[in-house]
């Protein structure tokens, strides 16, 4: 499972460097037949931790202008932003989902 934390991380990667937004959690976990326990740990992890502050930080950045956030993600533009946003909550989205039918 932890090729799957790296998975997630290299698609947040994916999606800020290249907008490559390709990554389909959901059918990931479905192809690798991950476990609910499995889907909650990861969950409950670091990663999906900084994925959902990430989030934050864009909304900040899109809805608030917020200065902090400006600084961090005003490069992307509130249109890219707006799309790795919606793209990272996907993901977090797909591994609740999944945990959930999985019980």
């Amino acid at each position: 499972m932890e090729d799957f934390y790296d998975l997630v991380e290299h698609a947040i990667d994916n999606a800020f460097l290249y907008g490559d937004y390709s990554f389909n959690c959901y059918k990931h976990l479905k192809s690798i037949e991950a476990t609910s326990q499995q889907v909650r740990e990861f969950i409950n992890s670091s990663t999906a931790g900084n994925t959902a502050l990430i989030i934050k930080d864009l909304s900040m950045y899109i809805e608030e202008d917020d200065p902090t956030s400006i600084e961090a993600y005003g490069h992307l533009g509130k249109e890219k932003a707006g799309l790795i946003k919606q793209y990272l909550y996907a993901i977090l989205k797909d591994s609740w989902q999944f945990e959930k039918l999985s019980k």
